[in-house]
């Protein structure tokens, strides 16, 4: 995707806004779901938990 803009910073950035909500909304409006990075985390082994430690004020 290419589009003109000015050439300070914050022309840059106000012109990239409204291109990513453009293209958001398009999408959006045709049922496109951008899929977001999902992570599972799995442990093998109970991990113990010392809570008297954990409720301690640190120093």
């Amino acid at each position: 995707m290419t589009w003109w803009t000015g050439s300070e910073p914050v022309d840059i950035r106000a012109s990239r806004d409204q291109v990513v909500s453009a293209v958001k909304s398009a999408l959006d409006d045709a049922g496109i779901e951008i899929p977001f990075p999902y992570r599972t985390l799995t442990v093998n082994a109970p991990i113990p938990v010392d809570i008297a430690a954990a409720q301690k004020p640190s120093a």
